[in-house]
């Protein structure tokens, strides 16, 4: 810690409790804790680079669930959005950027769950070591180092169907949507409540266009078919048509 004391005339009033140089480092805090002196706190932040593979494909993009216990900043290459889950329906809403580190891109505060989305299957960040971001509001996604307490539903990032790798979203990691084991530097979505919902389909956050459904109730909806053309009598979780229209199951 450095210290720069300097006489302030005794009439003076300061009120400047913190004022902190983001983007930088080091960075600068100034601090008045008295109107005689200042004080210059030096916060050297560690810098280091590192690299995350997005295994899971939705098309054309890759994604991965991540979380660290360092915050971090991923350039803008990779979209890095929070997780909610509103009146049944999945919320993916990105982080805004900023800059930094000459260029663009966006922070994540330390032991905070995110969904990572791409072109590319991997990914290049930093973790700074030492840095304190605010908490995000309104998501539920959580970092695998926090333990799965509560009476909700607890959902991991998989497909529908694993083998023809379609349907990517959040599922059920166990049955009766319980805890499961969560993959370090991963995250996990936690819903409260008892809902029955197994599983919320990516596609259903990013089409606005889609129409929902419960499932129980296809038997008033006529014929329904997937993507492949076949008609489906039982649909589950899903992208699904019926007169020309696109349909997500929940």
């Amino acid at each position: 810690m450095m210290e720069y004391n300097s006489s302030l005339p005794e009439s003076s009033n300061y009120a400047l409790p913190s004022i902190s140089i983001n983007n930088s480092v080091p960075k600068l805090q100034i601090k008045v804790n008295n109107p005689n002196y200042i004080i210059l706190h030096r916060i050297d932040i560690v810098i280091s680079e590192d690299n995350v593979t997005l295994p899971a494909q939705n098309g054309e993009t890759h994604y991965a669930t991540f979380s660290s216990d360092k915050a971090t900043f991923f350039p803008s290459d990779v979209t890095v959005s929070k997780v909610s889950v509103n009146d049944g329906h999945l919320v993916v809403t990105a982080l805004e950027t900023q800059k930094g580190f000459g260029t663009t891109g966006c922070y994540v505060p330390a032991n905070t769950g995110v969904l990572l989305s791409s072109p590319n299957e991997g990914a290049s960040y930093y973790s700074l070591e030492g840095e304190t971001l605010d908490a995000l509001t309104d998501n539920m996604l959580k970092p695998a180092s926090e333990e799965m307490t509560g009476s909700g539903k607890f959902y991991k990032l998989a497909y529908d169907d694993y083998a023809n790798r379609t349907g990517l979203g959040f599922y059920w990691g166990a049955e009766d949507g319980g805890t499961f084991s969560c993959k370090e530097g991963t995250a996990y979505l936690y819903v409260p409540g008892s809902s029955s919902v197994k599983g919320y389909v990516l596609d259903d956050a990013a089409d606005e266009d889609a129409v929902h459904f419960p499932t129980e109730f296809v038997d008033e909806m006529g014929d329904i078919y997937n993507f492949a053309g076949q008609r489906v009598s039982k649909p589950s979780q899903g992208v699904y048509i019926r007169g020309g229209r696109k349909y997500v199951g929940k």
